[in-house]
């Protein structure tokens, strides 16, 4: 249960490092 917490949490980062990308 604990590994696929921290697959999301990778997918989260991901997805927030996308969108500032976007924003600039």
């Amino acid at each position: 249960m604990d590994r696929p917490r921290q697959r999301w949490n990778l997918i989260m980062i991901q997805r927030r490092n996308h969108q500032q990308k976007l924003s600039i």
